[in-house]
C-alpha cells in the first residue's frame, strides 16, 4: 500500500533564496585491477576542486567500488585503495582531511552488468559527492513588510506530488529552487516506525 507523506515548506523560503544545487557528485573511471588514479580521474578531480574554490562546503564523500571480476574479498580492499587514492589527490590539492569521509563497497553496488567489458567499466569507479553549504542569494532579499505581503500573495501555490521509493534515496525538487535530499530509510509514520515500500510526498 502506498504511504502519504506530507512535506511543507512555508512560503518565507522565497524571501531568502538560497542556491537550488546543494550537492553535486563526480565519477572517476579507475582501470582494470588498478587503484591508481588515471589521467582522466585526476582531470575530473582537478574540474571538481576548481568548482570548490571560493564556496563553503560541508563535507566531500568519497565511495571506492570494483567490477565483479575477482573475488569479493580483494575487491573490497581493492575500492579502499581506490577511494583513498582520490582522498589523497584532494588532500595535495588543499582539501582538509576532516571534510572528508572515506568508504568502498566492493563489488556490492555496480551501477551497470558485470558481464560484459563495458559494464564492468563503469562498475570500475569513485564516486565523489561534494555537499555544499547554501548561498544566500543578498540581491533576492525582501525585508520591507509591505513587499512582503505581495510577494507572498503572487507565491504560486500549487501543491507538488512526487512518487518514490522510502527504501531508497529519494531527491525533491521543488519550487523556486527548493532542493530536498532524504536518505532511504529516514521516513517514519506517526508511530515512529521506518516507512517502506512506495510513497507519495506532497510537496507546499
Amino acid at each position: 500500500m502506498k504511504s502519504l507523506m506530507l512535506v511543507c515548506l512555508i512560503g518565507f523560503a522565497g524571501l531568502t533564496h538560497l542556491s537550488a544545487q546543494t550537492t553535486f557528485k563526480k565519477v572517476l573511471l579507475i582501470d582494470f585491477d588498478k587503484a591508481e588514479l588515471n589521467a582522466q580521474a585526476m582531470a575530473v578531480l582537478e574540474e571538481t576542486f576548481s568548482e570548490l574554490e571560493g564556496r563553503d562546503f560541508k563535507y566531500i564523500d568519497i565511495v571506492g567500488h570494483t567490477d565483479g571480476d575477482g573475488n569479493i574479498r580483494y575487491n573490497m580492499v581493492l575500492s579502499k585503495h581506490r577511494s583513498e587514492a582520490a582522498m589523497h589527490f584532494l588532500l595535495s590539492s588543499g582539501i582538509p582531511a576532516d571534510k572528508m569521509n572515506i568508504s568502498f563497497q566492493g563489488e556490492s553496488i555496480p551501477v551497470s552488468t558485470n558481464d560484459n567489458e563495458e559494464g564492468k567499466r563503469l562498475n570500475r569507479r569513485v564516486e565523489v559527492m561534494v555537499q555544499l553549504e547554501p548561498i544566500l542569494d543578498t540581491d533576492f532579499i525582501i525585508d520591507n513588510p509591505d513587499e512582503i505581503i505581495q510577494f507572498m500573495k503572487g507565491l504560486n501555490n500549487d501543491v507538488q506530488i512526487f512518487t518514490a521509493s522510502a527504501e531508497n534515496d529519494i531527491i525533491l525538487n521543488g519550487n523556486w529552487g527548493t532542493l530536498i535530499n532524504i536518505p532511504k530509510n529516514s521516513l517514519v509514520n506517526n508511530k515512529g516506525k521506518i516507512v517502506t515500500g512506495e510513497v507519495e510526498m506532497e510537496l507546499q
